[in-house]
């Protein structure tokens, strides 16, 4: 809030332009009040609508160059990083490497998984129980015999074993991934 003896800048600032207006009005021959206000009004408006454009179109344009600098940054760093953050996870359980400046990390890609054709299930059961008895369940209470999808997928995957019955699907890369940090009121980190 001002007091009586400061002025609001954006009033003061308007003022000037206000009088500005009513010079080349009165200088144009228009020299009702009326008539100088609805210039006025006119004026102002039709100023404060092209420079909202303009500044709309720079932000815009400066989008466009911070997504085409970050699309660089990611082409020709983010290997790199990638591979080090690989080097520096591997064997610990969290994966992931905080930084003053966000986080990067690698996000598993699924599991191995086993497909096979339902008609073909009893034979796969007779398969598994000769090569991966782990992959066998039976139910209860009538004892039907299924197959452990996960089990029989981890047995293909540790041995390499082929099953002509049962097709595996390997699991993608991890992937590496940026999280910026919380936003803060100040980034004194970023200036380090």
């Amino acid at each position: 809030m001002t007091t009586e003896t400061e002025m609001d800048p954006i009033a003061e600032a308007l003022e000037a332009e206000f009088a500005a207006i009513d010079e080349q009005s009165r200088e144009c021959g228009i020299d009702t009040v009326d008539m100088q206000n609805i210039h006025k009004f006119a004026r102002t408006m039709k100023r404060r609508a092209t420079e909202i454009a303009d500044t709309e179109a720079y932000a815009k344009a400066q989008v466009t160059r911070l997504v085409r600098e970050r699309e660089w940054i990611e082409r020709n760093l983010g290997a790199a990083a990638a591979a080090a953050t690989a080097r520096v996870v591997e064997g610990r359980r969290a994966k992931s490497v905080p930084t003053p400046w966000g986080t990067v990390g690698l996000r598993a890609q699924g599991k191995d998984s086993v497909q096979y054709n339902s008609r073909h299930k009893t034979d796969l059961v007779a398969w598994c129980e000769e090569h991966c008895p782990e992959a066998v369940s039976t139910t209860d209470p009538q004892p039907t015999k299924g197959i452990l999808k996960g089990a029989l997928a981890a047995h293909l995957s540790e041995t390499g074993e082929f099953c002509p019955l049962a097709q595996l699907t390997k699991a993608g890369r991890d992937k590496f991934y940026y999280k910026p940090p919380k936003a803060k009121e100040s980034d004194d980190a970023d200036s380090q």
